[in-house]
């Protein structure tokens, strides 16, 4: 009798325990995901200091590294989540990404800006330079998440705040994920993109509309090249 109720004792303990463990990473999780805005724009402020790139990978592995394990299954479960929810579509006739890239096995050419062929970096890259803006050459660093320090290094304007043509550019996964900005609406663009995944299939043009505060990629982050 002793031993039975010395047990119950035990697994109370660890009861209590385990829900006490929970709630404290529940609220520290949800605490460093309402000031990641604030992190980021801190970390705008100190480029000088910080390493765009590295810090914001880190802290994407540190506050969010559920989207490192089985990235492939994870995004194609918030693409379908963001299809239903963002106005996802993928009319090609909209689709202005050259013939030569588009049709081409997926990563099998480089562009002129030294990006793989249908990967968002390309996509974007093109966009830039078919509005008649300098696209610079990444080639080397051009995974979407280096981007905002490329562009702080080259001189070009890195903010929150979205405008027409802009790239946006979300820390959603290891390498992040770039957009072209083809209309706002306050805090609300409309994107177009390539290598967002739809219907699991992936290297394809998409476009939807979602907040650059609060959707399911994170916040975003704004290029305005000149």
């Amino acid at each position: 009798m002793k031993r039975i109720l010395e047990s119950k004792i035990i697994l109370s303990y660890v009861g209590l325990l385990t829900i006490s463990v929970v709630y404290v990473f529940s609220h520290l999780f949800l605490q460093q995901n309402m000031n990641l805005n604030a992190y980021y724009d801190v970390l705008l402020q100190h480029t000088a200091t910080y390493n765009f790139n590295q810090w914001a990978s880190l802290e994407y592995k540190s506050k969010f590294g559920y989207f490192e394990q089985s990235s492939f299954i994870m995004m194609n479960s918030v693409s379908s989540l963001m299809r239903a929810q963002h106005n996802l579509t993928v009319n090609s006739s909209a689709n202005s990404y050259p013939p030569t890239l588009s049709e081409a096995p997926k990563d099998s050419l480089v562009d002129p800006w030294g990006m793989y062929n249908r990967e968002c970096v390309s996509y974007a890259a093109f966009k830039v330079a078919q509005s008649g803006r300098t696209m610079p050459y990444w080639g080397g660093v051009g995974n979407a998440q280096q981007w905002p320090s490329n562009a702080i290094a080259d001189g070009i304007p890195v903010d929150r705040n979205p405008l027409k043509g802009d790239i946006a550019i979300a820390f959603n996964s290891e390498h992040g994920h770039a957009m072209y900005v083809e209309a706002v609406n306050g805090r609300d663009v409309t994107i177009s993109q390539y290598n967002w995944p739809v219907n699991g299939q992936w290297g394809v043009w998409s476009e939807m509309t979602l907040s650059a505060d609060n959707s399911l990629l994170g916040p975003m982050y704004f290029i305005h090249f000149p």
